[in-house]
């Protein structure tokens, strides 16, 4: 798959599976198996992580217990629903290469101290759309 980086091809090469990285510019929006929107801003270097509403509806109405995850693939954003920072921009320090039913893998400053780093691995990615 071809992807739309505005990066000369000088300055990084992807192959054929990737479909943005860190070096890339703009903005990415990625939604996972668990419908989770993630707004990936390149420019600015900050993730936005938007839970699937529904699924936060059902969580709270079933007091807080854990989901049930199957048929969906193992991934930490399906055990919660709602994580710290959620609808934020947090800054983004690292992104591996994004593609297509992978996990998406992010070290993030949660803390917001720029010293502390959270590593956070989404569902598998199923689109991903240039914003």
């Amino acid at each position: 798959m071809n992807h739309d980086c505005l990066a000369s091809p000088e300055d990084h090469l992807h192959d054929g599976s990737v479909i943005f990285c860190l070096e890339c510019t703009g903005a990415w929006e990625v939604v996972t198996a668990s419908n989770s929107t993630y707004v990936v801003d390149l420019d600015a270097g900050t993730l936005t992580r938007t839970p699937d509403a529904q699924r936060v509806a059902a969580w709270i109405e079933s007091g807080g217990e854990r989901m049930p995850i199957a048929p969906l693939p193992v991934g930490l954003d399906d055990q919660t629903p709602g994580l710290r920072r959620d609808h934020e921009p947090i800054r983004l320090l690292h992104l591996e290469p994004v593609r297509l039913g992978y996990y998406m893998i992010t070290l993030l400053d949660l803390v917001g101290d720029g010293a502390t780093a959270t590593t956070r691995s989404t569902n598998v990615v199923q689109r991903v759309r240039r914003l």
